[in-house]
Order: structure tokens, then C-alpha cells, then sequence
């Protein structure tokens, strides 16, 4: 009896790996990929019109004065850029937040399976 409840439960765990595997790269991957294109997209229109060396040598240079001044530099470069690039650091901060969020959510999904898995086995 013990041994048919251990096979179940092992059937079970491969079933619901099997499930998740799928879920996965029907619902998360699709998502992640769109994002991560349209970041590309976005980062290559920011890349054209900043100097990122640039703005990162003025960012050391202000660095000497504390961290309020670094933030009020980096307030006043982005209010003095065309609107296309305030718009292109904005869609890449809020993609960037979806694409963690999803990988946390991805990972702790994960855990929680197979935190149930092992507590089905033993």
C-alpha cells in the first residue's frame, strides 16, 4: 500500500513538473521575449541621440559632491533631453520592472512547486 501511495505521489510530482515546464514557456517566455524586443528597440533609439560615456564621466565628476548632487544631475540631464529619450529611459525603466517581476514571479512559482512536490513525496 505504502509503495503504490509512493508511485502516485512520484506520478503526481512528474505530472505537475510537466505542467509547470509547460505553463512556462507558454505564459512567461512569450512575455519575456516581446519585452526584452521592445527594450532592444528602445535602447538602440536611446543609444543613437546619449552619450553614455559622456553622461557617466559627469556623473563621476558630480559623484565628489554627495548623492544629492548626483541626483539632481541626472534630474536635469533627463529634463534637458528631447522628449523621445525621456520617453525611451521611461518605457525602458517600466520594462525593466516587468521583466524582474516576472522572473521573481517565475522563480518563486518554482519553489512553491517544488516545495510541494517533495512535500507529496515524503
Amino acid at each position: 500500500m505504502k509503495k503504490e501511495l509512493i508511485k502516485n505521489s512520484m506520478f503526481k510530482a512528474k505530472i505537475l513538473g510537466k505542467v509547470y515546464f509547460v505553463w512556462f514557456f507558454r505564459r512567461i517566455v512569450p512575455l519575456v521575449l516581446v519585452q526584452v524586443a521592445v527594450a532592444v528597440f528602445v535602447i538602440k533609439i536611446f543609444a543613437k541621440n546619449v552619450f553614455v560615456s559622456k553622461v557617466l564621466h559627469n556623473v563621476a565628476i558630480v559623484s565628489d559632491s554627495g548623492y544629492w548632487e548626483i541626483f539632481k544631475y541626472l534630474i536635469n540631464s533627463f529634463m534637458a533631453t528631447h522628449f523621445i529619450i525621456q520617453l525611451a529611459i521611461l518605457i525602458t525603466l517600466g520594462l525593466t520592472a516587468l521583466l524582474i517581476r516576472d522572473i521573481v514571479r517565475a522563480i518563486f512559482v518554482y519553489f512553491v512547486t517544488m516545495r510541494q512536490k517533495n512535500r507529496d513525496q515524503g
